[in-house]
């Protein structure tokens, strides 16, 4: 019997190691430089749409699970080997934490006034 002993598991879980492998070679051939999650894709064989849901979602799976040192901003992501950066990056996160908690008050507040028949 010549049976494929990968038949039974769904192509995304075996996609998911060789996605992750070639994400992190891509960023190893760019260290440093910020690069567009559109180019990104493209050159790593994700899904090019308007968000890149997929590719942002891989790479925030190597930022948590395997602790890659990649930073994000407005031109993109980079492979960052500076601690100094990688801290300026999460004293950002901090603060941009710190912003949704209060527009989150400010949700529930605004979400109270409607059920009293503010608007």
């Amino acid at each position: 019997m010549n049976e494929n002993i990968y038949s039974s598991v769904p192509d995304w879980v075996l996609n998911i190691y060789g996605d992750k492998e070639i994400l992190k070679k891509f960023f190893k051939l760019n260290k440093g430089k910020w690069i567009t999650s559109k180019i990104i894709a493209k050159h790593t064989g994700f899904n090019v749409t308007a968000t890149c849901t997929e590719l942002r979602e891989m790479i925030t799976r190597l930022i948590v699970e395997e602790s890659w040192p990649i930073v994000s901003g407005t031109n993109g992501y980079k492979l960052t080997g500076n601690p100094d950066k990688l801290e300026k990056y999460r004293q950002k996160l901090i603060g941009r934490l710190k912003g949704l908690k209060r527009r989150i008050r400010g949700v529930k507040r605004a979400k109270e006034r409607l059920h009293g028949g503010f608007f």
